[in-house]
C-alpha cells in the first residue's frame, strides 16, 4: 500500500495524473487579472530573462495591498455564490490564480488576497516561467478538460494555447491608466458575451467574411434548424446558465448577470436562438444589433454600471470600451482547428 502511495504521489509532483477538480465550471485567473499588476509588469519586461527590478520592486512593496484588476469583480461574484454551495447541493465554481512569481514576489500577492477578504483561493506557480506557461502546465492543471473550464491571461500566446487545446480562454485587455473596482456586496456583474466564435463557432462567420452579408443572410435562414457548432465558451455558458437557474429555483437571485451582443439580425436571428435553446444558455437580456455599431449600445450599458466584462473575437469592438478603462475585455482567439482559424492559416501574411 506504501509502495502505491509513492507511486501515485509521484506522479502527481510529475504532473502525469491529476485528481478529478470539483465543480460544475473551473476557472483559473491570472494574477495580473485580479490585481492591478501594471506598474510592476512594465518592470519586469524591462528584462523578463533576468527580472532584478521586479523582484526588488516587490520584495520593497510587499506590505502594500494592490488595487483591484479588470476580473476581481467576476472572482468575488463567483465567490459570493459558492457561498450558497449547502443550498445547492454542489460546489458551483473551482476557482485559482496563477503566477509566474517565485516565493518571494509572491508575499505581495498573498497580503494583496488577504487585504481584499478573498476566501476561494487556490493559487498555483509556475516560478520563472518567462513570457508564457508550458503547455504541459495547462493542460495538467485543467485535467485534461475533466469539466467545463475558463482560463483568463493577459498574455495572448498563453490563450491561444489554451483556446487551441479546446479550453475557453481569453485575453483580457488592460488599458493605459486603467482603474477598477471591487464588487459591493449590492452589487451584479454584467458579462457580455458576443455570439459567433465565442458563445459558439466560427463557421457562419466564416461565410459573411468569405461571401459577404447577403449569402451570409440565405445561408442562416436555410441552416436555421441546423444548431451551430460549439465555440470556446459553449460549455462554460451552458454550466453557468444551470447555475443561475439552481439559484433561481431556489428562490437566489444570482449575482452574476450573463448578457449577449451579436451583430447578427433579420433572418440570422432565428438560428442563434435555436442554438441557444440546445446548448441550454440563458442571457438576462440580449441585443440582436442587425449590422449596427455595438459602441453607442455600450456607451447606454456603461452609463448604467451594466458591463463589467465583454468579449468578442474581434479587438476592433471593444475599442470604445477601452478607451473607458473601467470595463474589463476579453478578446477570444480563434482555435487553430476552428473554421476561422484554418481559413485564416492559409491567407497571406500581412506585410510588416
Amino acid at each position: 500500500m506504501f509502495m502505491l502511495i509513492k507511486k501515485i504521489y509521484k506522479q502527481l509532483v510529475d504532473g502525469e495524473v491529476m485528481p478529478i477538480p470539483q465543480g460544475r465550471l473551473r476557472i483559473l485567473f491570472s494574477v495580473r487579472t485580479i490585481f492591478n499588476l501594471e506598474e510592476a509588469h512594465k518592470l519586469f519586461l524591462e528584462s523578463p530573462e533576468n527580472p532584478t527590478k521586479y523582484i526588488e520592486y516587490m520584495r520593497d512593496t510587499e506590505k502594500d495591498p494592490l488595487e483591484a484588476g479588470p476580473l476581481m469583480r467576476l472572482y468575488q461574484a463567483c465567490e459570493r455564490i459558492n457561498h450558497m454551495e449547502d443550498k445547492l447541493g454542489y460546489l458551483p465554481f473551482n476557482m485559482g490564480m496563477c503566477s509566474k512569481d517565485d516565493f518571494d514576489t509572491q508575499r505581495r500577492i498573498f497580503n494583496s488576497i488577504g487585504n481584499h477578504d478573498i476566501h476561494d483561493a487556490r493559487f498555483l506557480a509556475q516560478p520563472h516561467a518567462g513570457a508564457g506557461y508550458s503547455r504541459d502546465w495547462i493542460r495538467h492543471y485543467f485535467n485534461n478538460q475533466a469539466q467545463p473550464s475558463i482560463f483568463f491571461t493577459c498574455n495572448d500566446q498563453d490563450a491561444q494555447m489554451a483556446v487551441d487545446d479546446g479550453l475557453a480562454a481569453s485575453r483580457i485587455i488592460i488599458p493605459e491608466d486603467a482603474s477598477y473596482a471591487p464588487l459591493k456586496k449590492s452589487e451584479d456583474f454584467s458579462w457580455w458575451f458576443d455570439l459567433d466564435a465565442v458563445a459558439w463557432g466560427s463557421s457562419a462567420e466564416l461565410i459573411y467574411k468569405k461571401k459577404g452579408l447577403n449569402a451570409f443572410f440565405d445561408a442562416e435562414w436555410k441552416n436555421r434548424d441546423k444548431i451551430i457548432e460549439p465555440g470556446p465558451f459553449t460549455s462554460p455558458l451552458t454550466a453557468m446558465a444551470q447555475i443561475n437557474r439552481d439559484l433561481e429555483n431556489l428562490g437566489i437571485e444570482s449575482p452574476l448577470k450573463l448578457h449577449f451582443c451579436t451583430a447578427r439580425g433579420g433572418r440570422a436571428m432565428m438560428r442563434a436562438s435555436n442554438s441557444m435553446q440546445h446548448y441550454g444558455h440563458h442571457y438576462d437580456h440580449g441585443h440582436f444589433m442587425a449590422g449596427e455599431s455595438k459602441s453607442d449600445l455600450f456607451d447606454l450599458i456603461r452609463a448604467e454600471g451594466q458591463a463589467d466584462l465583454f468579449m468578442d473575437d474581434q479587438i476592433a469592438h471593444m475599442e470604445p470600451l477601452l478607451v473607458d478603462g473601467h470595463t474589463a475585455c476579453g478578446h477570444v482567439p480563434y482555435a487553430k482547428d476552428s473554421a476561422m482559424g484554418r481559413y485564416l492559416k492559409k491567407q497571406p501574411a500581412a506585410p510588416k
